[in-house]
């Protein structure tokens, strides 16, 4: 569908006005890869994404955190309340800092499944209630440092090499396409 056409054309036109390489040969022979979503349901939402390397599963435990910590019928200010800002920016600290390693080399956790064994363990495990509890008892009213979630104090230099586009119709059908090219 994305490899092959008119979108192929586009994909490539594109990439090539960026300084890319990939070509609408080089998109052909890909194949589209289905995998089983990750869902979750509470009582406040349900909750359905991609699997690793979408972004769902750091997501949805920011959604979880925060659902949590403010459940339906305890809401807070979100617009003016310092504290739940806090809180906020601790979930998403807390969420990010699970896509890096604790290794020397820095390698992300949160990857390709097909070169990153581990991911669709760590993605499945990020969207469950017992990891959200966990984060939430380990939550403070004073920022910490993001080795305090278990992940290293990294920033990443921005590459501009990963691009998605999400789509979904008027019946619910839904598609998405991810590629990370690193020079």
């Amino acid at each position: 569908m994305f490899y092959r056409g008119e979108m192929a054309e586009v994909i490539a036109r594109e990439m090539a006005e960026g300084g890319g390489i990939i070509t609408k040969k080089d998109l052909a022979p890909y194949k589209t890869i289905f995998y089983d979503q990750l869902t979750n349901i509470s009582a406040e939402i349900v909750m359905y994404g991609a699997p690793p390397p979408s972004s769902f599963a750091v997501t949805h435990l920011i959604v979880s955190v925060m659902s949590a910590m403010y459940p339906e019928g305890h809401e807070a200010d979100i617009r003016n309340d310092p504290k739940v800002i806090h809180h906020f920016v601790e979930a998403m600290k807390c969420a990010y800092v699970q896509r890096r390693a604790i290794e020397e080399t820095f390698r992300t956790l949160l990857g390709d499944s097909a070169f990153v064994s581990s991911v669709l363990e760590l993605g499945r495990n990020m969207t469950t209630k017992e990891h959200t509890r966990w984060i939430v008892r380990r939550m403070r009213d004073v920022a910490q440092p993001a080795t305090y979630y278990g992940g290293i104090n990294l920033t990443q230099v921005p590459d501009h090499a990963t691009s998605q586009v999400s789509v979904l119709d008027e019946y619910g059908n839904g598609v998405l396409a991810t590629t990370t090219i690193n020079r």
